[in-house]
């Protein structure tokens, strides 16, 4: 039996699909211990495309898991962070 590559058209933004995704990533590789570990993965389900970027850093601590989504906050203080704050709330 042969396997055939079936080819599916993907109708979205582009631009800022691969912003989400740089934002994921650049927040994994930010976060995640030298020695921990990222994985993105990709999968169809049904018609549908889903794209995961997992990653052993500490995670967002529930006391402030919902300021963590409020545009331009951040965790750490500005003087420390070299970051805007809007790289998570973008992605979610």
């Amino acid at each position: 039996m042969r396997n055939y590559l079936r080819r599916s058209v993907l109708t979205c933004d582009g631009e800022l699909i691969r912003r989400v995704l740089e934002n994921l990533i650049h927040n994994a590789l930010k976060f995640t211990p030298e020695d921990g570990s990222i994985h993105v993965a990709v999968s169809r389900i049904g018609d549908a495309l889903r794209i995961e970027v997992r990653d052993t850093g500490p995670g967002i601590p529930p006391s402030i898991e919902q300021r963590s989504l409020i545009k331009f906050w951040q965790a750490t203080p500005k003087s420390k962070a070299h970051s805007s704050g809007l790289g998570w709330p973008f992605a979610v």
